[in-house]
């Protein structure tokens, strides 16, 4: 009956029943070695020299250790096979196989770059549960399914045996093995260590198997009523995770039979909708070659930032593994990096965009902005950073990186009917070119801008032409704009499809956002003769580039072409109406960084004609 209420607790936040088994380490006290007779685990408050004291249970301030008025982190490891053996002392039933911080291939301790900004730093340590033996089956690389199996249920194929001190020795009996799963004792600990919080943030980092579970203990914190809002955490790391074996492996003990990774996937969702912000960071191929769950699914919800790291020659996997966690604590010593420009390369280094990218010291306001970069939590438009600089130093202090998915708008195509109708507001809009591609400018410093027109071939010389390809010569996007002449045209349907077919056949970033915008005041064509353009074939050639369309119709007429233009690939309609000009309407339209990260990233800007 204990274990079904636990395992119903983790599913459904429902209280579950605390396992009675007296402490190896009792509150306030160092984290001695293990004594292998008896199972330790809890949060552990780190200071320098890696020393550490078990939090105490009513929460009190540990001097030198914990200070509940401090902004606060709290990391967990993952899989710590053969580590109790491993650390075993000589001669006796001690084991020194602990977790800590420090990053010995580079002879750092990266806890106290946090202790060093006033930070408390705690660690949940459940070695003794996370130390089991690799799943049958798997020799080229071992799975950790049995450890990862009571982060979710204590009623799993491991049970929730721990390890003892000689290798593939564990204590399964019933009445020595808790009989909840590790996600409600890590729960458990961290109400109880943070029962006098006050402080500024709590945020949680998870490496490897420690990722999956921090997603699921906030999940209890945030479905039990247990906890107040000040004292959940409002920020969650997920560090090179590890999101489980997949072929042949057995999950019915899970929840619908899903995977770890499925089940993550939900949990974020949600945490997310309470306003949890996530930063996921991959740093080696662990989950790769049919090693693991890629989840990249996750990515649409929460992005991800990969590290290209080059580490010392004799580098295992394993080192690229742990860098995951350990540079994301080190970027604590540094200001947030710089986000590069897409066409940046490691060899000839960072061109800033303007805006920092992944790292611990960025504030809780840009990784949101990173995590979700069109700031609507219900859509999935998540996009992907990889490492510029950085790549072989082993240090966070000179890592960049750059945007190569679903990124903000980097390339906008300013497309113009020209006919001679437009007279009035193409001078508007001339007169206040250089305002409006400062704007431009101003959104993000690395755009590329191009000039389109459009006119009526079958009244004029062309149907539509670019003037300027994708640019960042500021002078040179105004000069174009600047230009244009209205003249011409013809019947009053105009080649507007043949004026966002030019734009879509502009040279964009591959995968990136791009933006229309769409200034005229007619209707389409459509379809349009000699190249049989319909409106339907230019929104599904839109969306296949990744493209949306804005409009800012002038007219009734002009609406009914634009408005399914912009539906059709997630864009906005900025109606004549509710701007008294047309560069009040263009400026509108280019302050839209939601609308550069939509998932069809073509924006089409219609201009408005004065009445």
């Amino acid at each position: 009956m204990i274990r079904t209420l636990a395992l119903f607790g983790i599913l459904f936040g429902t209280l579950a029943l605390r396992p009675q088994i007296t402490a190896a380490v009792e509150s306030g006290q160092p984290a001695v070695p293990y004594t292998c007779n008896k199972l330790d685990y809890g949060i552990y408050w780190y200071s320098y020299n890696d020393t550490s004291q078990k939090a105490y249970s009513d929460g009190r301030a540990i001097p030198g250790f914990y200070d509940p008025s401090k902004p606060t982190i709290i990391f967990t490891h993952g899989w710590e096979r053969n580590r109790v053996s491993d650390g075993r002392l000589a001669g006796t039933n001690l084991s020194e196989g602990r977790t800590n911080f420090a990053w010995r291939l580079y002879d750092t301790n990266v806890a106290e770059f946090w202790l060093d900004q006033g930070w408390n730093v705690g660690l949940f340590q459940w070695t003794q549960l996370a130390n089991d033996r690799a799943s049958p089956g798997l020799t080229f690389f071992p799975s950790p399914y049995f450890a990862q199996s009571k982060i979710w249920t204590p009623d799993g194929p491991a049970g929730m045996r721990w390890a003892k001190c000689s290798k593939d020795e564990y204590e399964d009996r019933p009445e020595f093995t808790p009989g909840v799963s590790v996600a409600r004792l890590f729960y458990e600990a961290y109400q109880d260590a943070l029962a006098q919080y006050s402080g500024s943030e709590i945020r949680l980092a998870g490496n490897s198997l420690g990722a999956q579970l921090v997603i699921a203990m906030a999940q209890i914190a945030y479905t039990e009523d247990q906890l107040p809002s000040s004292r959940r955490p409002q920020r969650i790391a997920l560090l090179d995770p590890y999101w489980g074996p997949t072929r042949g492996f057995d999950y019915s003990f899970m929840p619908g039979g899903k995977r770890p990774g499925e089940i993550s996937r939900e949990y974020v969702q949600a945490l997310k909708q309470q306003g949890v912000v996530f930063e996921w960071v991959k740093s080696s191929a662990v989950n790769e070659y049919n090693w693991g769950d890629t989840n990249e699914p996750l990515i649409d919800t929460i992005s991800r930032t990969d590290y290209k790291l080059d580490l010392p020659e004799d580098s295992s996997i394993w080192n690229y593994h742990k860098a995951g966690w350990v540079l994301y604590f080190w970027s604590k010593d540094f200001p947030a990096p710089d986000e590069c420009t897409q066409s940046s390369t490691p060899d000839e280094g960072c061109t800033p965009t303007g805006r920092t990218a992944y790292a611990s010291s960025n504030t809780i306001e840009r990784a949101s902005e990173i995590m979700d970069p069109d700031g609507d939590l219900e859509t999935s438009d998540g996009g992907r950073w990889e490492q510029v600089t950085g790549r072989t130093t082993g240090t966070a202090e000179d890592d960049t990186f750059r945007c190569i998915g679903r990124c903000p708008c980097s390339d906008t195509a300013l497309v113009f009917d020209t006919t001679a109708s437009m007279d009035g507001i193409l001078g508007d809009v001339q007169t206040a070119a250089t305002s409006i591609v400062g704007q431009l400018f101003t959104i993000n410093p690395s755009a590329r801008i191009a000039v389109v027109e459009y006119r009526d071939s079958e009244a004029d010389a062309f149907g539509a032409r670019t003037v300027l390809p994708l640019s960042t010569d500021q002078g040179a996007i105004v000069n174009a704009i600047n230009s244009l002449t209205a003249q011409g045209g013809g019947d009053t349907p105009e080649f507007v499809l043949s004026g966002v077919r030019e734009a879509i056949g502009l040279d964009w970033f591959d995968g990136q956002t791009g933006t229309i915008l769409l200034i005229g005041d007619a209707a389409a064509k459509d379809p349009e003769p000699l190249s049989g353009f319909t409106t339907i074939s230019t929104i599904n050639v839109a969306l296949a580039n990744r493209l949306v369309i804005h409009g800012l119709p002038q007219g009734s007429a002009a609406a009914a072409s634009f408005t399914p233009l912009a539906n059709g690939t997630s864009g906005s309609i900025f109606s004549s109406s509710d701007y008294p000009t047309i560069v009040q309407a263009v400026t509108a339209a280019c302050s839209l960084p939601e609308g550069c990260t939509r998932i069809p990233q073509l924006y089409g800007m219609h201009s408005v004609r004065k009445l």
